[in-house]
């Protein structure tokens, strides 16, 4: 990094710790800098490691407030829970895609993946839940549209 930039880094932490007027700002100043801190260390880790998990958690003890943090750690245990379906390691899938959604509870795909894995199982009213989710959340998502009618199929020749 440049003199200029250093400068302008220095410039700016000085300016905040400034505008704080009390030890509770200072501490709320370092739980950002420090969960800033282990989220660049989850950035640098390899894609869907045990690593990269541990850092988005330790940055969100620091710092819980952290939206991107959460988004990113979903992502993580999505592609975690995507690896393990593709190793037919059913039950850690469904472990990982039900952490993602306790981070982001918007995320489609990993609705439509839980609701497959259900599916699969046979659990076709945990299915229909999940699909149906993941159609409210996003309409044209195609796969939850196709996978709903599929098993609203397989539900009418079971009756």
């Amino acid at each position: 990094m440049g003199t200029f930039a250093t400068n302008v880094v220095i410039l700016n932490i000085i300016l905040r710790l400034l505008s704080l007027s009390s030890l509770e700002g200072l501490q709320t100043e370092r739980s950002i800098r420090e969960g800033e801190y282990w989220r660049e260390k989850a950035l640098a880790a390899p894609r869907a490691s045990y690593r990269k998990i541990h850092y988005y958690e330790r940055s969100l003890q620091a710092d819980p407030t952290a939206a991107p943090v959460h988004l990113e750690l979903a992502e993580v245990y999505f592609d975690l829970a995507i690896s393990y379906g593709h190793r037919d390691l059913y039950e850690n899938a469904e472990k990982a895609l039900k952490k993602a959604l306790e981070e982001d509870p918007l995320m489609v795909q990993a609705h439509y993946r839980l609701g497959m894995l259900y599916f699969l199982r046979g659990d076709f009213r945990q299915s229909r839940i999940e699909l149906e989710e993941a159609n409210r959340l996003d309409p044209d998502y195609f796969p939850a549209v196709n996978s709903l009618q599929m098993l609203r199929a397989e539900m009418r020749k079971k009756e």
